[in-house]
């Protein structure tokens, strides 16, 4: 099967004010949207009855441990960056890093 966990859309064209926050010492910009969900036509397709949040949740967890350093993906699927690491972020290979997911393995683990 071919992985279909997301897609990427280009949020440089954010304002600024939607794009950026501040936490105190450093500011972090959102840099893209990542879609790293799974379409509920994937699952119906499984035929099975799966755990979305739990299956997302993995992904989620999976793509932050292959994000660059200074780099978060948050669960709401902005990426954000330090102020170093903006470039990175954007350079960063999201959409091949989203293809090496094993779906059928999270999935396997995340069926009822």
């Amino acid at each position: 099967m071919t992985n279909e966990v997301g897609a990427i859309c280009d949020a440089s064209a954010l304002p600024l004010d939607a794009a950026a926050h501040d936490d105190g010492d450093m500011t972090h910009t959102r840099v893209t949207v990542l879609d790293y969900t799974v379409n509920a036509d994937v699952y119906a397709r499984y035929g099975a009855d799966f755990d979305p949040e739990a299956v997302n949740d993995e992904i989620l967890r999976i793509v932050n441990e292959a994000a660059p350093a200074g780099v978060t993906v948050e669960r709401n699927g902005a990426v954000m960056a330090e102020d170093d690491a903006i470039r990175t972020a954007r350079e960063f290979d999201w959409a091949t890093l989203l293809k090496r997911i094993d779906l059928d393995t999270i999935l396997a683990k995340h069926g009822r």
